[in-house]
């Protein structure tokens, strides 16, 4: 089959570039990443600086609060925002946990509810302080609602992490917070007293990983990844974390590997498939690519306009027009403000001017 390389090139960089800024919605928050050129992607760890909300009024530096639910649910939730007793907003995480709620007062307590993928909802007191994030520790919130019938999907709940003795707990989210504040080296040292007390602690590997990767230290993140998976293997948030961090790597075939494990146990996971559908387009596997593009895109509900780009390569090098166009343009509805949308928007209109030529 020829690839008209000339006439992609350009996008499948993109693509590509997006696959190594885009978070693996595992995360936790991260130092400064380089802007995505393919449009609003979170930041390849969480550990830093806070999203921006486009539009979020500037009135005032205490107003505005944010904050992280850990561990990652790996699917956007609802969270709800409420004082004395009365919900006074409610947001939904990002791809790494985080959530905003841009009109409420710092400097506060409140009572934050989380509703899980099962249906449970959860509860915990939280401060938020200043313009630091909160973390919303799952396994010492409280249960306020039950849904005996569903179930939690396989892997999103780690028993191992839920088995964590209180102390442990305690230095875990110290290091949490002061991770936050990108104060990695006093993080490091409380998430490995948290080991040291609790040698079988995936969510604090998984969160030391996630600091290493926040420092641009992709070897020592895919340690503490392992790590995480070796403590808990059916726990699949870091199988995904350390796939991501194995395609930052060019190691393709061991994400791929990874990618396998993940969703074996969360057939519904997106980003596994997103990843491969990336990887497979560096090796020139197009059917194998859209395959796994059309199988994220599924699952996606949306969250992950560059699976729309990495469609829309896929047909523009089979000289698909129509089918190129099509994710080109959906690409550009779902992501309007990406860096990268100009250069998109030419190649749409340069394609639609071939195909009105008589």
């Amino acid at each position: 089959m020829h690839i008209n390389v000339r006439a992609s090139v350009a996008i499948f960089s993109a693509v590509f570039l997006a696959a190594l800024t885009l978070s693996a919605q595992t995360g936790s928050t991260t130092a400064p990443a380089k802007p995505s050129p393919s449009g609003p992607a979170a930041s390849p760890s969480s550990y830093g600086t806070q999203p921006t909300i486009l539009g979020a009024p500037s009135t005032g530096a205490n107003v505005g609060i944010s904050g992280r639910v850990v561990p990652n649910q790996l699917t956007r939730v609802a969270v709800e925002l409420y004082q004395d007793g009365i919900r006074l907003d409610t947001t939904y995480t990002g791809s790494d946990g985080s959530f905003r709620f841009p009109r409420q007062m710092s400097d506060r307590r409140y009572d934050v509810h989380v509703i899980m993928p099962d249906g449970q909802e959860v509860s915990q007191m939280v401060d938020f302080m200043g313009q630091y994030p909160a973390t919303v520790q799952l396994s010492l919130a409280k249960v306020v609602k039950s849904d005996s019938d569903a179930k939690p999907a396989s892997g999103t709940v780690s028993v191992a992490n839920l088995s964590a003795p209180k102390k442990a707990q305690q230095e875990f989210e110290k290091a949490v917070e002061l991770a936050e504040k990108k104060k990695f080296d006093d993080a490091m040292t409380h998430f490995h007293k948290a080991t040291d007390i609790y040698a079988k602690y995936p969510a604090a590997y998984n969160e030391m990983g996630q600091v290493e990767r926040a420092q641009n230290h992709a070897k020592e993140a895919a340690v503490e990844f392992q790590k995480a998976i070796d403590a808990d293997p059916k726990w699949v948030v870091p199988y995904v974390n350390l796939a991501q961090v194995q395609l930052t790597s060019h190691e393709i075939e061991p994400m791929m590997k990874t990618n396998e494990k993940a969703l074996a146990l969360d057939p519904t996971l997106a980003m596994p498939n997103y990843f491969n559908a990336v990887g497979y387009l560096t090796m020139g596997r197009l059917e194998d690519a859209e395959k796994s593009a059309l199988a994220a895109e599924r699952t996606d509900q949306g969250r992950t306009p560059q699976i729309q780009l990495v469609l829309a390569h896929v047909y523009d090098a089979r000289h698909d027009v129509a089918g190129a166009l099509a994710h080109y343009k959906r690409f550009l509805k779902e992501s309007p403000h990406a860096a990268n949308a100009p250069q998109i928007s030419a190649r749409v209109a340069e394609m639609e001017k071939a195909e009105a030529k008589p």
